[in-house]
């Protein structure tokens, strides 16, 4: 029974299903912060549908086509580096308000220190920790103090998940949260200094 929860608490808290999550409240939650469906889709797409498209589209790319797993996730991290990179970009183009210019940054500088933390400085930082912690971190810093508890009890129950099933070691989740705070304080030092 513990191994079937664990595996529930691992689906339902994919990056996809995070990123729609957080999307989702915040249009309910903080008027104000899409100025319209475009910014939804806009949302939608960069943050949920293109990373998804690495699933399907492994199979046609040459280079990732047959590469199990291993290539999976490599093709994973380019398309959420190309969907982050859009948003942030467009939101920036298109002038989203300057709390949706935050998300998108937010996740573009997470990915990138996550990124760092793995290849640079071969610290094995978890890509589900990382997912996971910038919607909840994303929800505080957006609606405020009520959502606290919720956010810790979702942390808890992923870092339960993931040590139980074998996915992730305390140290790979604690990086992959690191990866977002990191983000998030160095874009909210920028926009002190430039005010």
């Amino acid at each position: 029974m513990k191994m079937k929860a664990a595996k529930i608490i691992r689906i339902i808290t994919v990056p996809p299903v995070m990123a729609g999550s957080l999307i989702l409240i915040l249009a309910l939650c903080r008027k104000g912060m899409f100025r319209g469906a475009g910014d939804i889709v806009l949302s939608v797409l960069s943050l949920m549908i293109i990373p998804v498209l690495a699933y399907p589209l492994q199979n046609v790319i040459p280079g990732f086509k047959g590469k199990g797993r291993d290539g999976q996730r490599k093709l994973a991290f380019i398309f959420t580096l190309f969907g982050y990179l859009a948003g942030a970009v467009i939101g920036c183009l298109i002038h989203v308000t300057a709390d949706l210019q935050f998300v998108f940054n937010a996740y573009l500088l997470s990915l990138l220190i996550l990124i760092f933390f793995n290849k640079v400085l071969h610290i094995r930082a978890s890509g589900h920790g990382c997912s996971v912690t910038g919607p909840l971190v994303l929800l505080i810093y957006s609606i405020g103090p009520v959502v606290i508890l919720p956010c810790i009890v979702v942390a808890c129950a992923v870092v339960w998940s993931s040590v139980l099933l074998k996915r992730h070691k305390p140290s790979d989740l604690a990086f992959g949260g690191l990866s977002v705070i990191i983000g998030c304080a160095v874009l909210l030092l920028i926009g002190l200094l430039i005010r």
